[in-house]
């Protein structure tokens, strides 16, 4: 029994970073700032589903990009797993960067590195990916601090709320 929970707490922390914690930050940062997107895109007077098609070309090619972007679901599929993937790495290094800080200071952080990765995104890998220019927006703005922000308060609420436990084996006996 106590070898179990030992084995548990090896596979959740890495390091000193509560995976499960930045795992869920990532999950929670990409639905919001996938919503940003989605609910915003028709505000700039572009349709809804251009945002996805934009994403589900780093996987899927540029060329969907010519066809009018209506709801394809293989087009959403690609685009939410791009997306969810990108947002769960990133999600854990800002974990690593914010762990252990107060609530203010982890979304202060991730707010800056929200910012930092719009302009990686958006700047730097249109190299790769020349339709990534079509972004360059207050919605992809405030899409990515949406998502740093999120990263930054749910893993440090996450940290206060489900503190580290220390493994069985060195628990005090009696």
């Amino acid at each position: 029994m106590a070898e179990r929970a030992d084995q548990e707490q090896k596979t959740r922390y890495f390091g000193e970073v509560d995976m499960r914690a930045a795992a869920g930050a990532g999950v929670v940062a990409a639905a919001a700032s996938l919503v940003v997107l989605l609910l915003l895109a028709p505000v700039m007077g572009v349709n809804a589903m251009e945002p996805l098609y934009m994403i589900a070309a780093v996987v899927l090619g540029g060329e969907i990009l010519a066809a009018a972007p209506v709801f394809n679901i293989g087009v959403v599929a690609a685009a939410v797993g791009v997306h969810l993937v990108l947002s769960l790495v990133y999600a854990f290094v800002l974990s690593a960067i914010i762990h252990n800080q107060s609530k203010a200071v982890g979304i202060g952080i991730g707010l800056g590195f929200g910012l930092m990765l719009y302009i990686l995104n958006l700047y730097f890998f249109t190299a790769l990916f020349p339709w990534f220019v079509d972004g360059r927006n207050w919605v992809g703005v405030l899409a990515h601090i949406v998502w740093g922000v999120s990263v930054g308060w749910v893993y440090v609420r996450a940290e206060v709320v489900f503190p580290k436990r220390r493994p069985l084996s060195e628990q005090p006996v009696g």
